[in-house]
């Protein structure tokens, strides 16, 4: 069973898929999806705040940027937590993933970091974060 839940505004999705062989009844997994575009303020929040188990984060750029740009998807306080600037590349369409594994103990908002090169005019794609609710 999966329900597709709107949080903020209606670009991003929270998608919660239930998982009985995960344990706990009632636990389950969710994605997190955003698009993003090189024209967008950063830091970019990304959804609402997540507790629980990062499985996997996710950058897929699907129009390069035309300068050599950054990004990276974390928190306010540590901005590459999941994904950093080193493990993307900004000027080539494809997808930049990561399996970080790990527990958030509270609610966490993460946040993609945009860093243009000069006289940067294109560059969009989406952020998924999938994480596991914990103690559901």
């Amino acid at each position: 069973m999966s329900d597709i839940l709107l949080r903020g505004n209606s670009t991003t999705h929270i998608l919660t898929v239930s998982r009985g062989e995960r344990g706990d009844p009632g636990g389950g997994e969710s994605i997190i999806e955003l698009p993003f575009s090189y024209g967008d303020a950063s830091p970019k929040l990304i959804g609402s705040a997540v507790k629980g188990l990062i499985v996997r984060a996710s950058i897929v750029i699907t129009e390069a940027f035309d300068t050599p740009s950054t990004l990276q998807l974390g928190t306010l306080q540590n901005p590459s937590l999941l994904i950093s600037n080193q493990q993307n590349l900004t000027m080539a369409i494809g997808e930049y993933q990561q399996r970080p594994m790990i527990t958030l103990s509270v609610f966490t908002q993460f946040v993609l970091s945009i860093s243009l090169g000069a006289g940067n005019t294109k560059g969009k794609g989406f952020v998924f974060i999938d994480y596991t609710i914990l103690g559901v």
